[in-house]
């Protein structure tokens, strides 16, 4: 078994060496902007090298028998399939832009000129018709070849659709759009998988786009589509089957609300946070198909539950006010009204800054309210007030007075103020 062992390393090490040079090769050709016939050709030797290099190393693998140096033999193989992945982009993306730029070559000399078409008025439609331009005419030789399982950079050309570049029109690099990842959570998977596609099948085969999703995946995920191998849409069927299905998400949605704990009076940010939690929860049902599962009274009565008294009352006189019937819209169009006025209302004052210092200043009783210390009265945090030696001393009227002063909480005498007083003291 060593000696086995040891000749598969060898093979996989020399598949390497290739896949290496052909790297290098390919990086030398486009540095030196040869044509894209020549690119094309060091990118396929490029693949070949790596498909070989992978049968080496399944050769290898099937060998090992520990999982710890299997998962050391996977990280190795990441490293080079990264480094595959860049060169394969960059000798993509050139022949992408030189077929581009043929296409709309050909297509601009294939437009007829204004005076031909006032010289042979009676013949525009048929002038018109042989001005079609098909796509297997303005592709060059040298573009990819466009198979049932391939999408090019050329095809997104001529259906009207974008190829990104590093330029953009007012002449600065544009940071390339980073993929999206995916770790297990249902709630993510639609739009995971809708943000993936759109990233990757316009530009990418099938085989390549299978290799980028491993990329993307983490976790439980990425262990799930191991045995998968290099088959795209079996990848995305066995995913689907765990993460996609509409049911499974829309319980988990549900018990997101279910599980928000009821709100008190005062609790601003709480209020805020049940509010993207529906807004959030509504959007994904939506992606998924199933917004009636919570556009319906019974959700909208759970959703009404977990607000406080005083929050009802005014989503109640509100609907007397307009007439309204109660409706999962309309909730949702209150609770983000009432979110941004409360979000306006414990905003920091838009006041000079150095004014209202001082002004809180003058207001609290000096510059020393505004010190850390535990214990006020003596300006230290050896102890807090209620161990206070000093605090103990004084009489019962003393005591409420030199609170009263400090402005600190009956209850817990510590510093009180906009979320802490007497009343709302834990």
């Amino acid at each position: 078994m060593s000696e086995l062992l040891k000749e598969a390393k060898i093979g996989r090490r020399n598949a390497k060496a290739t896949l290496t040079r052909a790297g290098e090769t390919l990086r030398h050709t486009l540095h030196v902007q040869r044509p894209a016939e020549e690119v094309k050709q060091s990118l396929t030797k490029l693949q070949e090298a790596y498909e070989k290099l992978i049968t080496k190393h399944k050769e290898l693998t099937k060998l090992i028998e520990d999982d710890a140096e299997f998962e050391t033999e996977e990280a190795w193989l990441a490293e080079c399939q990264e480094a595959f992945m860049n060169f394969e982009i960059e000798g993509k993306k050139h022949v992408d832009e030189a077929a581009k730029q043929v296409s709309e070559e050909n297509i601009t000399n294939s437009q007829p000129s204004a005076s031909a078409s006032d010289a042979h008025n009676e013949n525009n439609s048929d002038q018109n018709e042989n001005n079609n331009v098909n796509l297997e005419q303005v592709l060059p030789d040298n573009a990819l070849p466009v198979s049932s399982d391939v999408w090019t950079g050329s095809q997104a050309v001529a259906t009207g659709g974008e190829v990104p570049t590093e330029n953009s029109a007012c002449g600065f690099k544009m940071e390339k759009p980073k993929l999206p990842k995916f770790s297990g959570d249902v709630r993510e998977y639609a739009i995971f998988k809708a943000d993936f596609k759109h990233a990757t099948e316009p530009r990418y085969s099938k085989r390549d786009a299978v290799t980028l999703l491993r990329t993307c995946l983490n976790g439980r995920p990425l262990e799930l589509i191991k045995g998968i191998g290099t088959n795209y849409d079996a990848a995305w069927e066995y995913l689907d089957s765990i993460y996609g299905d509409p049911r499974v998400v829309s319980d988990t949605v549900m018990q997101d609300i279910v599980k928000f704990r009821a709100l008190n009076s005062d609790e601003d940010a709480r209020f805020c946070e049940l509010v993207h939690l529906v807004k959030r929860s509504y959007n994904t049902l939506k992606e998924v198909g199933l917004p009636n599962d919570m556009d319906n009274s019974h959700m909208l009565s759970i959703i009404e539950k977990k607000m406080c008294a005083d929050d009802r009352k005014v989503w109640s006189r509100d609907l007397e006010k307009d007439k309204k019937t109660e409706s999962l819209h309309g909730l949702m169009t209150w609770m983000n009204i009432e979110m941004k006025s409360r979000m306006r209302a414990s905003a920091p004052l838009r006041t000079s800054s150095k004014h209202s210092i001082n002004h809180l200043k003058q207001f609290q009783g000096g510059e020393d309210q505004f010190s850390n210390h535990r214990c006020w009265l003596c300006k230290t945090s050896s102890h807090w007030v209620d161990q206070c030696a000093k605090f103990s001393s004084l009489n019962h009227d003393q005591r409420l007075q030199c609170a009263r002063e400090h402005h600190a909480c009956y209850s817990c005498l510590k510093r009180a103020g906009r979320n802490h007083r007497m009343s709302n003291c834990s």
